[in-house]
């Protein structure tokens, strides 16, 4: 049983790490700072911790707000990112959606379990492609929109649409068919995330 000074302790541990987080903390980063299996399981017993994901829980009594489901959905995949249209809501490029699945894309050589809530998917995704944002990891604006375009409805031929090329000789035939050229250097992707965002926003509401 635990004396009152160790609980305090950990309870602690517990607050300081959920407060970094929005409100949830992962088994496996408790188990690092020291928590014991038995702390874990007793304070789940007891409703302090409630359950959102395998190996995840959140602070009883407090609502999860969307970046704490977010960031719940990456600790249980472990290693992974937000993406597609999570990422796009997380960067501002889309609006939010009323409700539906979680998706986090890992790394190929990883194998999670499905998750219930959660749409995972299994991409080759370089470290420079994952970023984080309101503490939340996220695939970078310009790996989100490669995402995206391999999953949105086809619109038809006569609608505009905007394609980012980085193929120099190729920016003139894609204005020529009514197409918008946004170039980013590699840089201006990795360390520049946030107005690369801006950037596409603007574009995509000027074009309609």
């Amino acid at each position: 049983m635990e004396g009152e000074r160790t609980r305090i302790g950990v309870d602690h541990v517990i607050f300081s790490i959920a407060a970094r987080q929005h409100g949830v903390v992962g088994r496996r980063q408790l188990l690092g700072c020291g928590v014991g299996e038995g702390a874990i399981e007793g304070r789940i017993a007891k409703g302090a911790l409630r359950p959102v994901h395998r190996g995840v829980y959140a602070l009883a009594g407090r609502p999860l707000g969307r970046e704490g489901h977010w960031l719940a959905a990456v600790l249980t995949c472990r290693g992974g990112a937000v993406s597609h249209w999570d990422a796009a809501e997380l960067w501002s490029i889309l609006p939010a959606r009323a409700s539906g699945e979680i998706h986090v894309s890992v790394p190929a050589t990883r194998t999670p379990r499905t998750r219930r809530g959660l749409s995972i998917h299994r991409v080759p995704l370089e470290r420079v492609e994952i970023t984080t944002r309101s503490a939340v990891p996220v695939t970078t604006p310009a790996r989100t929109l490669l995402d995206l375009a391999s999953r949105l409805p086809r619109r038809p031929a006569h609608s505009r649409r905007t394609t980012f090329e980085r193929d120099h000789e190729r920016d003139g035939r894609l204005r020529d068919h009514d197409h918008a050229v946004l170039r980013f250097t590699h840089r201006q992707v990795t360390e520049r995330p946030a107005w690369l965002a801006a950037s596409v926003r603007r574009e995509l509401k000027r074009r309609g």
